[in-house]
């Protein structure tokens, strides 16, 4: 089934499951962002066409490259949890920020050396410090960022592979190898 018209192919699709069992679709286009949520529904009752939500704009001179959904911490007065961590390209950088289900920015980041030729392939949140992100630079290997470190990817960019935090903050590659073995490497 179609969710939704799109006037561009997105760059970025990611797809988590809120609290309530509904699951969110997150649709990063080069000028937007948006939520879709899918509701169980009765049977007999259409679920189609999906609600969705604008919850960021590019800003003049930028373009969304991805955005991943994350836990975001409590501070400063604001309530953490669910949020959506977006990564916008401009002249001065790559610069994420985090923004709310429902719109609006909720903390900008630190950000992020980035080029042209750069092209984003995952992001990993670190809550309120700026994101470890996997980029292929100049159309090469892929390779981890965070802050000043780089590290190329094990074993390129092949296969199922997805990135996430150890109990320790560090950042974690996870590869599922022909064969069903699953392999989990720190970066």
């Amino acid at each position: 089934r179609k969710l939704t018209d799109l006037d561009e192919r997105p760059s970025d699709l990611q797809v988590t499951v809120d609290a309530a069992g509904s699951v969110l679709l997150l649709v990063a286009l080069q000028d937007a962002i948006d939520v879709y949520t899918v509701r169980p529904t009765p049977p007999g009752e259409p679920g189609l066409p999906v609600p969705g939500r604008r919850v960021a704009v590019a800003a003049d001179g930028e373009a969304f490259v991805g955005g991943v959904f994350g836990n975001l911490p409590e501070a400063e007065g604001r309530k953490g949890g669910l949020a959506v961590l977006v990564a916008g390209w401009s002249a001065a950088g790559l610069q994420p920020r985090w923004v709310g289900l429902r719109g609006g920015t909720l903390t900008d980041l630190p950000s992020l050396p980035w080029s042209e030729s750069d092209r984003l392939l995952a992001l990993l949140p670190d809550g309120l410090r700026a994101p470890g992100v996997v980029v292929r630079v100049d159309g090469g290997a892929p390779v981890y960022r965070s802050g000043s470190s780089m590290v190329g990817l094990p074993g390129g960019s092949g296969g199922d592979w997805g990135l996430w935090r150890n109990r320790d903050g560090r950042a974690v590659l996870r590869r599922v190898h022909a064969g069903g073995p699953v392999s989990a490497t720190e970066l």
